[in-house]
């Protein structure tokens, strides 16, 4: 039970952070549109990955209670949203760090078309 405890800890915690980046990034689209343009496509594409993650952080935090235990629940073939039962739980855990870090990777790329801008003669 106590790992069951330390992965809903874990799993509320990146909802919190995925939230926080979806924030800061509308925020920055919104607030500098001069300066946003030239990485509006990648924020775009960073954002969407980082909702990706939270919904599969929200599958796995919403299906921890019913389990008994961590291996359980790791274990569980799938993991679902309404009743439809459509992705194993230890490929959601994957695909949550693999939509998180893809935006991470993403939103720098962005950011260093901003900081690094191309010299034109």
């Amino acid at each position: 039970m106590e790992r069951l405890g330390l992965l809903m800890n874990y799993t509320i915690f990146h909802i919190g952070v995925y939230m926080s980046l979806i924030s800061a990034i509308a925020a920055l689209l919104g607030l500098f549109p001069t300066r946003a343009h030239v990485m509006q496509t990648q924020l775009l594409i960073a954002l969407g990955l980082f909702l990706f993650a939270g919904i599969c952080g929200g599958i796995i935090a919403s299906h921890i209670p019913y389990a008994k235990d961590f291996e359980t629940f790791a274990n569980t073939e799938y993991v679902g949203v309404w009743g439809f039962r459509f992705i194993p739980a230890w490929l959601c855990m994957t695909l949550e760090h693999a939509f998180f870090w893809a935006g991470v990777i993403v939103a720098l790329f962005g950011f260093s078309k901003v900081l690094w801008p191309p010299k034109v003669a």
